[in-house]
């Protein structure tokens, strides 16, 4: 419910496009506002509801109207086209632990995240080079790549970090965003681990992420 004409009247225009031309919001406007979304919508919206309070001559006035044109459709007006109404987006923990890698040794396997995901930290238990890729044909074509030379080209690099005895642990800021570029994703993010210590371990690397598609 919206507890000020002034704000009724600015959602108004941002949401539909249409400002109303006069500085208050009275029951009759509201009504004719719901009426004209009605019949430019070809009565396609399930319910239309506005609620006004404090409108000119009365201390508060309500007006409601319901469209039972098709009760099997919803409209959300929203900035973001990916916008979720009420959707709650859950942090995850997910660990992938290599077998015995010596030193400059290579794990290849896949992460599971989402098709699409963004990055809040990195946890390793030992010092190594992680990098996540959008394919697997991305991560063979950039096994040989140094450390400290950026990656060129459509290279599929979505996130690298290396760390070390003193820096096993940190926040990704920014987050980072990366996605499964499969034809039909399954959300296994190709990644690759090396063992940049100097004895042979086995690594688990541990992401903090929450999925954005």
């Amino acid at each position: 419910m919206v507890a000020d004409p002034t704000v009724a009247k600015s959602y108004y225009d941002q949401a539909i496009g249409e400002a109303f031309q006069t500085a208050y919001i009275s029951p009759d406007d509201a009504k004719a506002a719901i009426d004209k979304i009605y019949a430019d919508l070809n009565s396609e919206i399930a319910s239309v509801i506005l609620s006004v309070e404090g409108g000119e001559g009365s201390d508060e006035v309500a007006v409601q109207t319901v469209v039972p044109s098709n009760p099997s459709i919803e409209i959300w007006i929203d900035t973001d086209e990916n916008y979720t109404p009420n959707a709650v987006y859950t942090r995850n923990t997910t660990p992938i632990t290599t077998g015995s890698l010596a030193v400059g040794g290579t794990f290849s396997g896949n992460l599971t995240l989402a098709s699409a995901y963004r990055l809040y930290k990195i946890t390793t238990s030992a010092p190594c080079r992680v990098r996540l890729y959008t394919s697997t044909a991305k991560r063979t074509a950039d096994t040989s790549r140094p450390i400290g030379t950026a990656p060129t080209g459509d290279h599929g690099v979505a996130f690298e970090f290396v760390s070390t005895v003193s820096l096993l642990s940190s926040e990704i800021v920014p987050a980072v965003d990366g996605y499964d570029a499969k034809t039909t994703p399954d959300g296994l993010i190709p990644i690759s681990i090396v063992n940049t210590g100097t004895g042979s371990a086995t690594i688990t690397v541990s992401f903090i992420w929450i999925r954005t598609e």
